[in-house]
C-alpha cells in the first residue's frame, strides 16, 4: 500500500464542518474527503479537469452536482471509497492531482 503522506512531502490536513482538506505547504488545497460515520463511503471532491482524471484513474469518477460559487468551484470532480481495494488509485490519483495544483 502507498504511504500517502510520506509520497507527497509536507502533507497538511485541516478540518472544515465535517471535511478535510489536504495540501502542500505553500500550495493550494487539492481535495476534500469526507468520512462518513454511518457507513463505510469516504466521498472525495477533488482539482482538476473531470474528463482528464476520469483517463488517469481506475476509479470511477463522477462530476459534482450542485457546486457553489468560489472555492467549491475549484472541485468539480468526486469519487468515492467504499473498499479498501480503491485506496492505491485514490492515493495515486490525489498525488497527481497535488502536483497539477499549484
Amino acid at each position: 500500500m502507498i504511504n500517502f503522506p510520506k509520497k507527497i512531502p509536507e502533507l497538511k490536513r485541516n478540518e472544515t464542518k465535517n471535511w478535510c482538506a489536504f495540501y502542500q505547504k505553500g500550495r493550494k488545497r487539492f481535495a476534500y474527503i469526507n468520512h462518513r460515520i454511518r457507513t463505510s463511503k469516504i466521498e472525495v471532491w477533488c482539482s482538476g479537469e473531470l474528463n482528464e482524471l476520469v483517463d488517469k484513474s481506475k476509479l470511477e469518477i463522477f462530476p459534482r452536482e450542485k457546486i457553489g460559487y468560489g472555492w467549491e468551484s475549484n472541485f468539480p470532480a468526486r469519487f468515492f471509497l467504499t473498499n479498501k481495494n480503491e485506496i492505491d488509485s485514490a492515493c495515486n490519483l490525489l498525488y497527481e492531482i497535488s502536483y497539477n495544483n499549484s
